[in-house]
């Protein structure tokens, strides 16, 4: 940590991320074309498509950012003053793709995500434990409250609250901004799924033209491309839109839809509004609260398969999911510390 104009700084130049399998990927494809030449056989050339795509891909998908600074209200890129996000703009932390549990420490990680209202800023981190560094800068930071703006059914007892209690005591959060609106982020699994759509396309195009002419008993390994390329054709697919119903694609739907979700917990108790789930739950009525964290690629929109919060009451369970304006961790944070007292 530095200081730089007397404001406190956490600078640190961001490492692009492993690239041992884009190597792999790399090496596999200069094999193959090598082989190519030394057997004279297209067909080594043709099967190293597939490879080579994907080792572009992974290429891309390990970029670095650039230099980030972490400054005492805002965190900076590159130095650029067009690229400034506020830490009040601030909307969920994720480690690895996860959504980040800020009471605990993440341990051997390879980037930070910080999700904001105009999209997601990517901290490679190269490994090692410098997530503990960044997250509990962040941590001490962003504010804990959201959103004032709530749904109508809230607005009288969020006004209520902070009529008797003050700002300082009462806390509302509202469907995160960044996931109602904005282009998907970009995934590591997308790209790989364009690697593969692209080979499907080329296989397939290769066979039919390589093809064309020539005898029936020449023609069956052609044919095998073109059938290959349909295989992965389909399976590119399948893979490239498993991605938006996984991490943040399953979250932008849910956020979607509940669009006007919101939270307000004050002294007395927790008042929400999530779609059909609307009430008021004092805190001598709960019995457990369970921060669920899920990794990305168990991520679903709305289910139970979702990073939540339960709210374990006599009889009933309530769920808070991840799509609100503020770190989950810290709304679970926030509900502790007033339930317990």
């Amino acid at each position: 940590m530095t200081a730089v104009d007397d404001e406190p700084v956490l600078r640190f130049e961001a490492t692009r991320g492993s690239l041992r399998w884009f190597w792999v990927m790399a090496l596999l494809t200069v094999a193959l074309l090598v082989a190519a030449v030394v057997l004279l056989n297209p067909h080594c050339a043709i099967a190293a498509i597939l490879p080579g795509l994907i080792a572009i891909a992974l290429f891309f998908a390990s970029r670095a950012e650039g230099a980030i600074a972490l400054a005492a209200d805002r965190i900076t890129l590159n130095d650029d003053p067009e690229y400034v996000i506020p830490y009040v703009d601030i909307e969920g932390l994720r480690v690895d793709g996860k959504a980040a549990d800020l009471s605990t420490s993440p341990g051997f990680s390879s980037s930070v995500e910080v999700e904001h209202k105009k999209g997601t800023l990517r901290i490679p981190l190269g490994g090692g434990d410098r997530a503990d560094a960044v997250l509990g800068w962040l941590k001490a930071r962003i504010p804990v409250s959201g959103s004032r703006t709530v749904h109508g059914s809230l607005e009288p007892y969020l006004n209520e609250q902070l009529r008797d209690f003050g700002p300082e005591r009462v806390f509302s959060y509202s469907t995160a901004v960044g996931l109602r609106r904005g282009k998907p982020m970009r995934s590591t699994g997308r790209l790989i799924a364009g690697a593969m759509l692209g080979t499907s396309i080329l296989w397939i195009g290769l066979g039919i033209v390589l093809s064309d002419g020539l005898e029936p008993r020449d023609r069956e390994i052609y044919d095998a491309w073109t059938a290959w390329g349909t295989t992965l054709l389909i399976t590119g697919l399948l893979t490239y839109f498993a991605t938006f119903s996984q991490g943040r694609g399953g979250r932008r739907q849910a956020a979607r839809k509940l669009k006007n979700a919101s939270l307000v917990i004050s002294p007395l108790g927790l008042a929400m509004a999530q779609g059909d789930l609307q009430g008021h739950v004092p805190w001598d009525e709960l019995r457990d609260v369970n921060l669920r964290l899920k990794p990305p690629r168990m991520q679903l929109a709305s289910s139970q398969n979702s990073s939540r919060i339960e709210l374990r009451m006599a009889g009933a369970v309530a769920e808070i999911y991840d799509i609100y304006d503020r770190p989950l961790s810290l709304i679970r944070d926030r509900i502790v510390a007033y339930w317990k007292g």
